[in-house]
């Protein structure tokens, strides 16, 4: 297109009411109007140019804009249509596409999402962040071997990653290799001694290969860490039971009871220490309970109160591959932080960590990558507050000292220049 046709068709488009308010409305940042205004203009106006190519550019970044808003407030169906929208207006781009799969495997459609998470593989994507959710999307799709194969390979290229060490251990697990799984996280934990989920699943691994041992260790050390964590509780129960402390599993379902006196499980375990059998529930582990209470009656000695324990394997089990939406792993926040990827994944990051942080304040790690999600939106005062956080939390987190001290210089040299 030549100049003069360029600007003819940019005076035409000032005038076009439909993709003016869009405008206006992607301005302020409202995206889902505006992108309903610049697709009207489409459907109305189909016909090539200047204005064309602009008109999608912006329904394209609208539709984008709507899907990750979507995603950050848990409304995956909209997620999932406004991002593959965007993916069909602008195809070229891989950002859209890496959201359009984490849309669909918070969906869970992991077929799908491993599907488009290939593709970008195939383009040359292969970042470390696209790698790790194509190994999420086939773990949630028990595709077990192939996400071992992925994760096995990513551990040896990136060997002091712990969240791929803990990976490696749920792909292991899902095989059936329990050993090999115990193995894998004990080594993420070597390098990340606070790594909550790490340790939970450790705890589970253990129950689901009869380790009592391990997983009373385990179990007992996190709630040490986090009091009110139910899962942590109800594994300690577990644990306890397998090794015939009848008196210390009671204790944690009674602490576990104050802190969730709906707990369906703990509450068919109580029943059946105090010689009742267990209602039927529809809770998995509750209901295993009732099963084989009515098979082999109350337990008696302790080998059964060992097999009451193993009754709950298949729930344990279900809880470690449970489905839930994508949650970025440390590994991953750090892979984008020091890519090219654009602002949108960091606002998503910024989201997530800040619902983290609700759940665990007293979190150090979450402090210190919110302040770097923080820096590298612009937002200073942010970081230098979640900086502050992280090392007020752990005064022995020299990362996030070093992090504090530089922004401060950053912030202090730019005041200077003012």
């Amino acid at each position: 297109m030549d100049l003069k046709k360029g600007l003819k068709s940019l005076l035409n488009l000032g005038r076009e009411p439909q993709y003016t308010r869009g405008i206006e409305l992607y301005n302020q940042r409202q995206y889902a109007a505006a992108a309903d205004q610049f697709d009207q203009f489409l459907e109305d106006r189909n016909r090539p140019g200047l204005d064309g190519q602009l008109a999608r550019f912006y329904s394209g970044r609208a539709h984008r804009n709507v899907g990750l808003m979507a995603l950050h407030r848990g409304q995956t169906d909209r997620a999932v249509a406004s991002l593959e929208r965007a993916c069909l207006i602008s195809p070229e781009q891989p950002d859209l596409r890496l959201y359009y799969g984490i849309a669909l495997f918070n969906a869970g459609e992991y077929g799908r999402a491993a599907e488009i998470i290939e593709g970008l593989l195939h383009r040359g994507r292969g970042s470390l962040r696209v790698r790790i959710i194509l190994a999420r999307a086939q773990l949630a799709g028990e595709r077990f071997d192939e996400a071992r194969t992925l994760l096995d390979d990513l551990v040896r290229t990136h060997p002091g990653y712990p969240d791929l060490r803990y990976l490696l251990g749920l792909a292991e697990a899902g095989r059936g290799d329990l050993t090999a799984a115990v193995g894998s996280l004990n080594e993420a934990l070597d390098i990340r001694p606070g790594y909550l989920a790490a340790r939970l699943d450790l705890a589970r691994v253990s129950l689901l290969a009869d380790d009592y041992h391990t997983a009373r260790e385990a179990a007992a050390a996190l709630v040490d860490t986090v009091p009110d964590l139910v899962a942590g509780w109800w594994c300690l129960a577990l644990a306890e039971l397998g090794r015939g402390e009848l008196a210390a599993a009671r204790r944690a379902v009674d602490l576990l009871r104050d802190l969730d006196e709906n707990h369906a499980a703990a509450a068919a375990l109580e029943a059946v220490f105090n010689g009742h059998r267990p209602a039927v529930t529809g809770d998995p582990a509750g209901d295993a309970l009732a099963e084989l209470w009515r098979e082999a009656g109350p337990p008696r000695g302790e080998g059964d109160w060992r097999q009451t324990a193993r009754a709950c394997r298949r729930a344990v089990r279900d809880e470690i591959f449970k489905a839930r939406p994508w949650q970025p792993n440390f590994a991953e926040v750090v892979d984008v932080l020091e890519s090219e990827a654009d602002d949108g994944l960091c606002r998503l990051l910024q989201g997530i960590l800040e619902e983290r942080l609700a759940d665990y304040p007293r979190f150090a790690d979450l402090h210190f990558h919110l302040g770097r999600v923080y820096e590298r939106l612009g937002r200073l005062d942010e970081a230098l507050k979640s900086y502050q956080e992280a090392v007020s939390t752990n005064p022995g987190y020299a990362q996030a000292a070093q992090a504090l001290e530089n922004l401060v210089g950053k912030i202090g040299h730019s005041s200077e220049g003012d």
